[in-house]
């Protein structure tokens, strides 16, 4: 009897700790007899079903159970019935009929050897599955960036070794991904990029992203460049490895390589050009070592294009090049600077060493050049100047070489002058311009021509370019070409500049007010009037005394202004607030950038005369034409093209789609009466 009441107690006691696990448990308890009605739920299905109790026993558990599920938790609940164990997910719904994501523990329960029912646990896993469908879509977005991606990806250990790479990696380097895994990747890097390399990879290995560019080695020893973007992988504060992304850029350090060397050498001869020449010199003059310079000009080529066409000029000009390229020694340099002009620059201050170079370069044409079953009898005339005697900056070393060349051309060419050797007659000479020049604008020699602007689609009037003339009555009529470089040099050029730019204001003024229109006027700026302190400041209070509109007129700057990029791009933004246009000048004989053209603030380009001159004759000239109309649209920028003198020109132009024209076809500069004559003929 004792025994019966001990075992009564201790099942009460179990009874009583089964019941408060099942109705505290946080997770869903529950019977459910064989019929499939809910027996018992613990309170645990109130908050998260939101069903009360009493509703929950007049269910089914089906009707908890979420439709497109049922099919699955029948058949679960079949095999219970048969005495199996089952744990599986499924989603059962709450009071509005919402789905939760559960996992079910169901167990067979039986009295006296009869199957009864079913106990089990429904363990709410929604938050669970969430995490899980996150990780899984940023898994897949991963393997996406990693695998599909059409750069290099790839993935180090802290010492370097390949860990992981995507198909592009295998692609791009020829080996396949097991090869690599576990190697280290710099022996793949050139030699000559792996110290800088290495550098990079230390400074990410410290937890900062890097990005550089790297070349490498893919297996057929072929040289692949790469953009390399590396990030540190982070886990609790601890580096755990490091993600690389390569973008193959090969094709365009090719593309870089083909236009660097189209900018610093000329595409006929295939020497260094002019921009190529000023750099060089630059880096001798910064080293502070002494150089002679000399110009060639060769004697009577006007006459081998006239004779034998503009081909052959062109051969000729390659056979020359050819020739003393083959002799120009290990401290010399040889540049083309245009036309048939050419530069030599020897790194010498021994003056027996100067004068023998230039000897030589005169022995060079003695034996005369066969071109296409000719033979062609050319010399040259050689003008010498040196650095540092000659001066201290690349314009006036250049100048006075061209001055010492053009000596030796007026005393019987095929010859060669030094500058020092006929300084005094030659400065004597330009101190007695300089001196007639100072007191020409005082003394009402100098004056505006105004040369009209054509519209080639309309044939209508686009506007007018001011030009400056000089006619001394003791020197006669001086050109700007002979009387220009003088005013910059000796520092007139802003005063003349200035001077040009009001009369052209006050002729604007004067024209409006007699009832000639509105007229668009451009005015050549010099480098040295742009640059100067007062010039922004001038031009406003020029606009403002003669009431001009500032879109009327146009400022013609050249190439070697424009190329300064730190110092132009100020001034033409400045230029564009106050409203007035820019346009180039003389384009593609200067130092051409299509960066400035691109990023600076430019309302036209004109195409130089020169290029008209031959163009008849010259396919290369017509070519260059085309190339910079073509240019120019494609960066939004009408073109102006000078010297249109011939039917041709104008035929040839319209074909390409210039937009306008100027030049004697239309017609030549005109005083200001002229111009309103040519105006009232029209």
């Amino acid at each position: 009897m004792v025994k019966k009441k001990q075992l009564e107690v201790e099942l009460a006691h179990l009874r009583g700790r089964f019941e408060a696990l099942f109705a505290h448990s946080p997770d869903l308890n529950y019977f459910i007899d064989t019929s499939g009605q809910v027996f018992e739920i613990s309170s645990a299905a109130g908050p998260i079903l939101r069903f009360t109790a009493e509703q929950l026993q007049q269910m089914s558990y089906l009707d908890l159970v979420y439709e497109q599920d049922r099919v699955l938790v029948e058949q679960r609940f079949a095999s219970v019935l048969s005495g199996e164990v089952q744990r599986f997910e499924t989603r059962l719904i709450d009071v509005d009929g919402v789905p939760i994501e559960f996992e079910i523990l169901a167990i067979p329960v039986q009295e006296g050897g009869e199957l009864v029912g079913a106990f089990g646990v429904a363990r709410d896993i929604s938050r669970r599955k969430d995490v899980e469908r996150q990780l899984l879509a940023s898994e897949q977005r991963y393997r996406a960036l990693f695998d599909d991606n059409v750069d290099a990806v790839l993935t180090y250990d802290t010492e370097g070794r390949f860990v992981a790479i995507n198909h592009a990696t295998e692609v791009m380097m020829g080996y396949d991904a097991d090869e690599l895994i576990g190697q280290p990747f710099l022996p793949y890097i050139v030699p000559a990029m792996r110290e800088y390399t290495i550098e990079q990879f230390m400074s990410v290995k410290q937890g900062d992203p890097v990005q550089y560019e790297t070349a490498m080695f893919n297996r057929a020893g072929e040289v692949v460049d790469l953009h390399i973007t590396v990030i540190p992988i982070m886990v609790d504060g601890e580096m755990q490895g490091i993600h690389c992304v390569g973008k193959g850029i090969t094709k365009r350090k090719q593309l870089e390589a083909a236009l660097n060397d189209m900018a610093y050498h000329d595409y006929l001869t295939g020497l260094p050009n002019q921009r190529s020449m000023n750099r060089h010199l630059a880096e001798l003059m910064a080293a502070h070592l002494p150089f002679a310079l000399y110009m060639l000009d060769l004697d009577r080529f006007k006459s081998v294009n006239d004779s034998w066409g503009h081909e052959t000029g062109d051969l000729l000009l390659k056979s020359v090049t050819k020739r003393l390229a083959a002799r120009i020694p290990q401290n010399a340099r040889l540049f083309r600077y245009g036309g048939d002009e050419m530069v030599a620059v020897l790194q010498s201050a021994e003056e027996s060493e100067v004068m023998r170079f230039a000897e030589q370069l005169q022995e060079l044409f003695e034996e005369s050049f066969v071109i296409k079953d000719h033979e062609v009898v050319a010399s040259a005339s050689i003008g010498i100047a040196t650095f540092p005697e000659d001066g201290d900056l690349i314009d006036t070393i250049f100048r006075k070489a061209d001055n010492a060349m053009y000596f030796a051309k007026q005393h019987g060419r095929n010859t060669h002058a030094v500058y020092r050797a006929i300084a005094r007659e030659g400065e004597e000479q330009l101190l007695q311009l300089e001196i007639e020049l100072r007191g020409a604008l005082r003394a009402g020699e100098m004056s505006v021509r105004y040369q009209p602007q054509v519209n080639l689609k309309t044939g209508a009037l686009h506007g007018i370019e001011a030009l400056l003339r000089w006619d001394s009555p003791r020197l006669g009529p001086i050109t700007p070409e002979d009387f220009i470089p003088i005013a910059e040099e000796s520092g007139i050029i802003v005063e003349l500049g200035t001077w040009v730019l009001d009369t052209a204001c006050a002729q604007l003024a004067d024209w409006r007010e007699r009832g000639l229109g509105r007229l668009k006027v451009s005015v050549n700026v010099s480098i040295h009037q742009f640059y100067h302190d007062d010039f922004l400041v001038t031009l406003r209070r020029t606009l403002e005394k003669y009431a001009v509109d500032p879109t009327q007129l146009v400022l013609e700057i050249t190439e070697s202004i424009a190329s300064n990029a730190d110092l132009v791009v100020t001034q033409l933004i400045e230029l564009k607030k106050i409203g007035v246009e820019v346009a180039i000048d003389d384009f593609g004989t200067g130092y051409s950038s299509l960066q400035y053209l691109k990023n600076y603030p430019i309302d036209y380009l004109k195409i130089d005369r020169t290029f008209l001159e031959e163009m008849e004759t010259s396919q290369a000239d017509r070519d260059l034409i085309a190339t910079i109309v073509t240019l120019a649209h494609n960066l939004g920028l009408p073109t102006v093209a000078e010297g249109a003198e011939t039917e041709a020109h104008i035929e040839f132009l319209r074909a390409h789609e210039s937009d306008f024209a100027q030049g004697f076809y239309f017609s030549g500069p005109l005083t200001a009466a002229q111009f309103e004559r040519w105006i009232a003929e029209r």
